[in-house]
């Protein structure tokens, strides 16, 4: 119990605050650069979580690095929305585009757990 509710934390601490990172990094770089980054990043922690899964102190530090990554979209979507299809679009096509991202991002981790 003890462990679950310090790996609840830190997720949640990871995700508020890797926000104000992809904030800062939005502006640097630009929604299009940072997503292919972190959707990058996001194939390579997938790729490897099988290998690391019995590893506690490892599945930890992936599951942080997971909720950081996760960070992300749920903070810049709907700006970056905004940039890539214009005002006049962004509020038909975002719950569209948050619902697939999210979809995918599932899906890419059952798909490598399976094998």
């Amino acid at each position: 119990e003890n462990f679950v509710f310090w790996l609840h934390f830190l997720i949640y601490l990871g995700n508020g605050l890797f926000r104000i990172f992809w904030g800062y990094m939005y502006d640097k770089l630009g929604f299009k650069r940072l997503m292919i980054f972190d959707l990058s990043l996001v194939i390579i922690v997938a790729s490897t979580f099988y290998f690391i899964i019995e590893i506690k102190a490892l599945l930890v530090v992936y599951i942080i690095i997971i909720s950081s990554l996760a960070a992300f979209p749920n903070s810049l979507m709907p700006s970056g929305v905004q940039q890539v299809f214009g005002v006049k679009y962004s509020s038909e096509v975002y719950g569209g585009t948050f619902y697939c991202f999210g979809q995918l991002l599932i899906w890419l981790f059952i798909c490598l757990a399976v094998y």
